[in-house]
C-alpha cells in the first residue's frame, strides 16, 4: 500500500496508467478503521491489476478538499492520472470489490 501525502500525491497519481485505488481515511472514523483489512485483502487479489494507496487526511486537508473528499471513508479511482470514478461514506465492502473489477 503507497502511503499518500501532500507531497506525493500527483506524482503517484500521475504516474501508473493501471487502476489506482486511492482510500482516504482518519483515525478517528471508524468506518475507515473497519475497512482498512478490507482493502489490504483487495490489494492482494488484484495485484498486478490495480495500485491500491491511501491518505490519512490528518494533515491533508487541503488536497482531501481538492478532490472533492466531503465525507470518510472515501474511495477515489484513477486510470492514467485522471480520476474515473468513486465511492463515498455508504457503500459496503462487496460494492467497492464490485466496482474494483468494473474498473479494471
Amino acid at each position: 500500500m503507497i502511503e499518500l501525502d501532500k507531497t506525493n500525491y500527483d506524482e503517484v497519481v500521475g504516474s501508473t496508467d493501471k487502476l489506482l485505488v486511492v482510500d482516504f481515511w482518519g483515525t478517528t472514523c471508524a468506518p475507515c478503521m473497519a475497512l482498512k483489512p478490507i482493502i489490504e485483502q483487495y490489494e492482494k487479489e488484484f495485484e498486478g491489476r490495480a495500485v491500491f494507496a491511501e491518505l490519512n487526511i490528518q494533515g491533508n486537508r487541503r488536497l482531501a478538499m481538492r478532490e472533492q473528499v466531503m465525507g470518510l471513508p472515501t474511495i477515489l479511482f484513477y486510470k492514467g492520472g485522471e480520476k474515473i470514478d468513486s465511492l463515498i461514506v455508504n457503500f459496503s465492502p462487496p460494492q467497492l470489490k464490485k466496482k474494483i473489477e468494473e474498473l479494471l
